[in-house]
């Protein structure tokens, strides 16, 4: 439907690359499922003429250039979302630095264009590493949306600003994930597993309501999300739920997200679409 302009995001890794459990080094130990999620994900889009970026983990981008181009081509935003998918507060700076650069490297020879976003795994920069924003933009970074206004056993500063805003002591542009602040509880309503979790009708509410403000918000979704097929392994309880629960309703609630909300790139939200 007609209306503000919304940031609709894709963090692009494979069903296995975003379970802490599983170290890098055993990737190649797993089916990959990645290719046929994006495809499925590029024909919803299509289909309702959406637009969205993709944050792309470097690891993939150098092991399917192919899939990179492909979404480019179909006119999405193109992004990074690091080398390889470590928690940014368990790096190091220069460790930070260098995951990002070769992230950074690998999809602009790919795309022939300069990458302008950044997004970290796991939503992975709290304040006890602020530090990786001006590493962003001694990188060239435009803008970042790692920052989860919430608490999580993960991630989030619960503090931080629930809008736009500069952030880092060099300004980066900060697009944080939406949440709504109900009588000083801050409530995620940005897609991914909260989207699955929650009854559809609250995130429609939700998101009207800050479109209300003439706020844009932010979505994000894994493309193993939508994959009723995607394989069960081991895991605690709290992970399984996590990467598990209602897989099966996805599709269909993310069919009408996207039907009943405008959405864009981020660099379409925050510049214009400018080049």
């Amino acid at each position: 439907m007609p209306g503000i302009k919304n940031a609709l995001s894709l963090d692009i890794e494979d069903w296995y690359q975003g379970i802490l459990q599983i170290d890098q080094s055993n990737w190649h130990n797993y089916e990959s499922r990645l290719i046929q999620n994006v495809e499925k994900i590029l024909a919803l889009l299509s289909s309702a003429r959406a637009k969205a970026t993709f944050f792309i983990l470097g690891y993939v981008a150098e092991k399917y250039p192919k899939l990179v181009s492909r979404i480019a081509q179909a006119g999405h935003e193109i992004a990074s979302h690091g080398y390889s998918h470590r928690l940014v507060y368990a790096q190091t700076q220069d460790e930070f630095y260098d995951d990002v650069l070769r992230s950074k490297n690998i999809i602009e020879s790919i795309t022939k264009t300069k990458i302008k976003g950044y997004r970290a795994p796991f939503f992975s920069i709290r304040k006890d590493c602020l530090w990786a924003l001006d590493v962003l933009v001694d990188l060239g970074f435009e803008y970042d949306s790692s920052i989860f206004p919430v608490k999580n056993f993960l991630y989030g500063i619960p503090d931080a600003p629930r809008r736009i805003y500069k952030a880092g002591s060099k300004g980066i542009l900060e697009f944080p994930l939406s949440v709504l602040n109900i009588f000083g509880f801050r409530l995620p309503i940005c897609g991914g597993f909260y989207l699955r979790a929650l009854p559809y009708f609250i995130t429609k509410s939700g998101l009207k309501y800050i479109n209300k403000k003439m706020i844009p918000a932010v979505i994000y979704m894994h493309p193993w999300e939508i994959d009723v097929g995607k394989p069960k392994i081991s895991m605690k309880l709290k992970w399984r739920i996590i990467h598990n629960y209602n897989i099966n309703g996805m599709e269909d609630k993310f069919k009408q997200l996207v039907k009943d909300f405008y959405f864009t790139s981020i660099e379409e939200v925050l510049f214009g679409g400018r080049g």
